[in-house]
């Protein structure tokens, strides 16, 4: 056993002027080793000469008595940042040099195995009997868990005002739009209205799902549910799970196309027209990755003139698709039918 134990100078704060390294001083008193947390103890030029089980484990090695490692016993040490700590930033080195304690210091450590973890410590000086600094004794433990919590806490904030700015600039362009594009104060309101409902149901069923992946054909289906039980409106696809973001995305997209169909298209037409709509999809690989590629085809409605300006679904198309999504968009204004030819590239795990 050595001459002075971890427990003993983490409780005293004093060690004896005789303190020194000798070769069974890394053993250690079992009521260290019981604690849950890593300790180990340094003489005055800063070497490891005693540490309990948790120290070794959170070390991931145990140092040897005869190269006993300067300051702690981790293979390597980096800051928050990711650069190499410097011996002399340490937790215990700076205890040493002042003879003040170092509180919740954050740091990280690389394992031999190359593994990683942030570790918080907690240096206390310790003092021989003629009040100088004689050693230190630090405190170690594992907050990877609470840093991996905080970076998802920093990831949804961040993402949280990323999508209150696009929701913001988005209703200020339904607005823009919905006032140019409309005849009648009666008429704005209706427009407006629908689009923001068609946002706030998108809204509602990713929040359902916690703001994640949401089916392609639970999208189709709520866009077009208005006017499936009187006209002829087919829906067909593979299942494809699609992120939050193009998930509202594409919720507009499908509201605006089946809007425009209501109103200038194949469903504009009375009950027992032979106006028909037809969705499909398909997801193919590319030198990148997947892409979803969807296809609106229109039939049977009025005779198919492109508007001399656009309107705020066919924008809403255009630069959605291309800007918000990064795909394209091909546009066919063909006299039996328009159709909607979108390209949009997927994540790997879409």
């Amino acid at each position: 056993m050595s001459e002075y134990s971890v427990a003993a100078a983490a409780k005293t704060g004093r060690i004896p002027g005789s303190f020194a390294v000798h070769a069974d001083a890394y053993a250690c008193d079992s009521f260290a080793d019981a604690l849950p947390i890593g300790i180990y103890l340094c003489d005055r030029l800063g070497r490891v000469t005693q540490y309990n089980r948790k120290a070794a484990e959170l070390w991931g090695c145990s140092p040897q008595c005869a190269h006993a490692p300067l300051f702690s016993g981790a293979h390597k040490l980096f800051r928050l940042d990711g650069a190499a700590m410097p011996l002399s930033e340490t937790p215990v080195a700076e205890a040493l040099r002042t003879g003040r304690p170092v509180r919740d210091r954050e740091y990280l450590i690389e394992r031999p195995d190359g593994s990683r973890a942030f570790m918080c410590a907690n240096a206390e000086p310790l003092f021989d009997d003629d009040g100088e600094v004689a050693g230190a004794v630090n405190c170690i433990q594992d907050i990877s868990e609470r840093k991996a919590a905080e970076r998802r806490q920093q990831v949804l904030i961040d993402e949280l005002n990323h999508r209150v700015r696009n929701t913001l600039a988005t209703v200020q362009s339904l607005i823009a739009q919905s006032a140019r594009g409309s005849e009648t104060i009666a008429d704005f309101r209706h427009r407006l209205e629908a689009r923001v409902m068609a946002m706030s149901r998108a809204h509602d069923e990713l929040t359902r799902r916690r703001w994640a992946d949401v089916g392609l054909r639970e999208i189709i289906d709520a866009g077009l549910g208005p006017y499936r039980d009187r006209r002829d409106v087919t829906v067909d696809g593979a299942p494809v799970a699609i992120g939050p973001r193009a998930g509202l995305m594409l919720t507009m997209v499908v509201h605006e196309l089946a809007a425009n169909a209501a109103k200038y298209g194949a469903l504009s037409g009375p009950r027992d027209a032979p106006g028909a709509v037809n969705v499909g999809w398909k997801v193919e690989m590319n030198g990148v990755g997947p892409v979803l590629r969807l296809c609106w085809q229109e039939s049977g409605g009025p005779p198919v003139r492109p508007a001399a300006h656009r309107g705020f679904g066919t924008l809403l198309v255009e630069r959605g698709v291309r800007a918000e999504l990064h795909g394209k968009v091909k546009i066919d204004y063909a006299p039996a039918g328009v159709r909607y030819e979108l390209e949009i590239p997927l994540r790997h795990g879409e």
